[in-house]
């Protein structure tokens, strides 16, 4: 028996061929998804900053206007 019975190393070239494009693939995918949980990240940074700010806010308000009322 040779290695080209049934047509064998064609098809071992193919899968090997496909196995290197879906390692590219799967690649891209994680840096993308690193990408993504970064900007999540930083996003939830900023989102908790507004929070506090708008927090702060409203109790220097509602400060503010107690004094102007009592």
């Amino acid at each position: 028996m040779t290695s080209n019975d049934n047509g064998w190393e064609e098809y071992q070239k193919l899968v090997m061929t496909k196995l290197n494009e879906y390692r590219e693939d799967i690649t891209k995918i994680f840096d993308t998804l690193t990408e993504i949980k970064e900007d999540i990240s930083a996003l939830k940074v900023k989102a908790g900053m507004w929070g506090a700010f708008s927090g702060m806010m409203t109790g220097v308000l509602a400060a503010l206007g107690l004094k102007k009322w009592s």
